[in-house]
C-alpha cells in the first residue's frame, strides 16, 4: 500500500515538472490542468459544504482570520529578508 501512494505522488511530481508554465504554481496547476470538471465541481461543493459549516461560527472566524494573518505576516518577513540577503551578496 504504501509504495502504491509513493508513486502516486512521484507521478503526479513528474507530470507536473514536465507540463507547468513558468507561471504556475502547484494549486493552479492541479485546479487548472489536471482535474477535470466533474472533480472542479467535487472541489466547489466541498468548499461550499466547509463554508456552510465553519461561516456562523465567529469565534472559529476571528481565529482563523488571525491565524491567515499571521502566516501572511510570516510571509512577508521571510520574502524581505530574503530580499536583503540577495541584495546584501
Amino acid at each position: 500500500m504504501e509504495k502504491k501512494k509513493i508513486t502516486f505522488f512521484s507521478k503526479i511530481s513528474e507530470d507536473y515538472k514536465k507540463t507547468k508554465q513558468p507561471t504556475d504554481d502547484f494549486l493552479s496547476w492541479l485546479l487548472l490542468r489536471k482535474i477535470n470538471t466533474c472533480g472542479k465541481i467535487c472541489f466547489a461543493i466541498a468548499l461550499w459544504l466547509l463554508w456552510l459549516k465553519f461561516a456562523f461560527n465567529l469565534r472559529f472566524m476571528v481565529f482563523f482570520f488571525e491565524f491567515i494573518f499571521i502566516c501572511f505576516i510570516v510571509y512577508l518577513l521571510y520574502s524581505l529578508i530574503l530580499k536583503i540577503w540577495q541584495w546584501l551578496k
